[in-house]
């Protein structure tokens, strides 16, 4: 079960931005195809997404799903049962596809800094 709100895990993936705003996401041997983001690392030694990262800081129980899980952030996130609009997909998904395209975090979270993403 999840123990975290939409707009706690908006916060911390702004945090995470912020913090390392000129982080860019490049995992070794990533596979745009079959896997293009790892929310969790399949080693200690890789990183995670900064979807990834954010939803463990909030609730590290949640590894073993986060694992074995493929999804995007939006369809992950609908497996969490979280009841969310258009619009919080939209700027989830701006997130998860800009740091797929390897821009720093930092450039990653404007969309959520804009305005309210509830």
């Amino acid at each position: 079960m999840v123990t975290f709100t939409l707009e706690q895990l908006k916060n911390e993936v702004i945090r995470l931005g912020k913090e390392n705003p000129d982080h860019v996401y490049w995992p070794e041997n990533r596979d745009f195809i079959s896997r293009p983001c790892y929310y969790v690392p399949e080693d200690d030694c890789a990183e995670s997404c900064i979807f990834g990262q954010a939803i463990l800081n909030l609730q590290p129980d949640l590894k073993d799903q986060l694992y074995s899980n493929g999804l995007e952030i939006n369809d992950l996130l609908d497996v969490f049962e979280f009841n969310w609009s258009e619009i919080v997909q939209y700027k989830f998904d701006i997130v998860q596809n800009l740091q797929d395209k390897g821009k720093p975090w930092g450039v990653t979270i404007k969309v959520l800094e804009e305005n309210d993403v509830n």
